[in-house]
């Protein structure tokens, strides 16, 4: 999860666009949570935000837990001077993927999943942190 974000945050970084779209999906509510089954027909699969846009350019950006926090982590990345996290609650395969930012000394949890529709989590127990490696102010 971690490395979707960097992949990500180093395509927001060589092509400015995609921030500004980035940036406007999330401003004009864009997003739809959808597991993956109902999205690419796998298990798994994973897409860059320039996937997703390029995949939805008008109507609502379908995208698993995983596809939301490789894209909003890399836009925290890009757009803030903390320390960005990846959090995945393991299980049969990735579970649950969430996003942070580390405030004095502790990480901030987000999970865009739930802006995008997802019921929350009854608790963000178990998950495991990996930091982001890229921009630094």
């Amino acid at each position: 999860a971690a490395v979707s974000a960097e992949a990500n945050a180093a395509e927001l970084r060589s092509d400015p666009a995609l921030l500004r779209d980035y940036r406007g999906a999330l401003a004009d509510d864009r997003f739809e949570y959808l597991r993956n089954r109902f999205t690419c027909g796998r298990l798994e699969c994973w897409s860059t935000w320039r996937g997703l846009r390029d995949r939805y350019p008008q109507g609502p950006i379908q995208a698993d837990c995983k596809q939301l926090v490789g894209a909003h982590a890399a836009y925290l990345l890009e757009t803030t001077c903390l320390p960005v996290w990846v959090g995945i609650r393991v299980g049969r395969v990735v579970a649950h993927a969430v996003c942070g930012v580390e405030e004095g000394g502790r990480i901030r949890l987000m999970d865009p999943s739930v802006a995008a529709g997802m019921e929350p989590l009854p608790n963000y127990d178990g998950i495991q942190w990996m930091q982001v490696r890229g921009r630094r102010c």
